[in-house]
């Protein structure tokens, strides 16, 4: 099978997710990391401008999420998921993902966690992180 990077896991069996987008669209697949990280930005979005009031500005927005730290989504308590932390000097802020195998399992791709989640991101042996993220702590060198 096919190795990738997945984070959302311990999401995709939510009912209250796999409702919202059956709502919608009910032939939207919900096992899915594209259609899980547009609903995680959407929730985002809501736990952003909840602070913001009616002022609302991209300034502003921007502003609030550098304060959220360790943020999760709220559907579920299980460790095994991501989080997000941003800073005015580090929009990199996915902590959390694994490895999967992707295999072909009766007619259908289905995926297994196959790692650990890992809460930094690896950096290729003798590779230093990107200049524009040279101030973020989420990288781990090889």
């Amino acid at each position: 099978g096919m190795y990738a990077v997945d984070t959302f896991g311990a999401l995709y069996d939510n009912p209250d997710y796999i409702k919202s987008v059956h709502d919608i669209s009910p032939k939207t697949a919900t096992y899915s990391s594209v259609t899980m990280s547009y609903f995680v930005s959407a929730l985002l979005m809501r736990d952003a401008i909840a602070k913001l009031g009616d002022n609302i500005t991209r300034a502003r927005l921007k502003d609030v999420l550098n304060t959220f730290t360790d943020w999760r989504p709220g559907l579920t308590t299980d460790p095994n998921q991501p989080s997000w932390t941003w800073r005015p000097n580090c929009h990199m802020a996915l902590r959390g993902g694994y490895m999967i195998q992707v295999q072909k399992k009766a007619g259908e791709l289905k995926w297994t966690q196959i790692t650990p989640q890992f809460s930094s991101t690896p950096v290729p042996p003798g590779q230093t992180p990107p200049a524009q993220y040279a101030q973020c702590d989420i990288f781990t060198k090889g």
